[in-house]
């Protein structure tokens, strides 16, 4: 690219300074620390180094801004893990830290700009949906309010597909596959053994294809 094209962002007005030195640190001693000689490291900073919504911990726990966290090979026979075995222990840590920080907030000792810190000023950022959707899980244990956001089509979620299922049977209950498929969604709650006891006994099963059948009169008479 020719230089007169290229911009370059050398103050950053996200991150806190030490943060900021911890990443200049770690990208400044290494030659090409992105593998490419033609990519280079400018030194960041601070855009804000004394701004008002600044993240305080008011009692030293010896954090540091910049952590990395490792998997101990011991706790696996083979010192071998999957991918997903990675992603739920990393899902785990990330949210036992983040636990942590929200309970010396209550206790006033982790405030940002002045307030306690509250869990809609935490972030975390992944690659994948799917590891989304782990780090989300494992907040929920810790019970912790969560929502995921992403640039995916809301047709692409897991209720949008139960709902094309549901309307799958709706359309046509004359297809008792269907009908099998639609209750075993999460949003009618069926399980396996509740279809396998409906295929053995009638009177169970019946029913069922009635209440299909009802729907599918209802949309069709007052659906629009």
């Amino acid at each position: 690219m020719e230089e007169g094209r290229r911009f370059t962002l050398t103050h950053n007005w996200r991150s806190v300074p030490q943060l900021l030195d911890a990443f200049n640190v770690l990208f400044s001693n290494v030659p090409d620390p992105f593998l490419f000689g033609e990519i280079s490291y400018r030194s960041l900073v601070s855009g804000t180094p004394e701004r008002e919504d600044r993240f305080v911990v008011q009692k030293d726990d010896g954090r540091v801004p910049l952590e990395f966290l490792v998997l101990d090979a011991s706790m696996k026979e083979n010192a071998l893990f999957s991918v997903d075995e990675a992603t739920g222990f990393a899902s785990e840590a990330v949210a036992g830290e983040i636990f942590k920080l929200l309970r010396s907030a209550r206790n006033g000792e982790t405030l940002i700009g002045g307030r306690p810190l509250r869990a809609d000023d935490i972030a975390v950022i992944v690659r994948s949906h799917r590891q989304a959707a782990r780090v989300r899980d494992a907040l929920t244990l810790f019970a912790i309010p969560s929502v995921v956001r992403s640039d995916r089509s809301v047709f692409a979620s897991n209720e949008a597909r139960e709902i094309a299922i549901l309307l799958a049977a709706l359309v046509d209950p004359s297809d008792e596959g269907k009908i099998r498929a639609a209750l075993i969604t999460d949003i009618l709650g069926r399980s396996g053994n509740d279809i396998g006891a409906m295929m053995d006994d009638e009177s169970l099963w019946v029913p069922q294809l009635h209440f299909f059948a009802r729907l599918h009169s209802l949309w069709i008479e007052r659906g629009s």
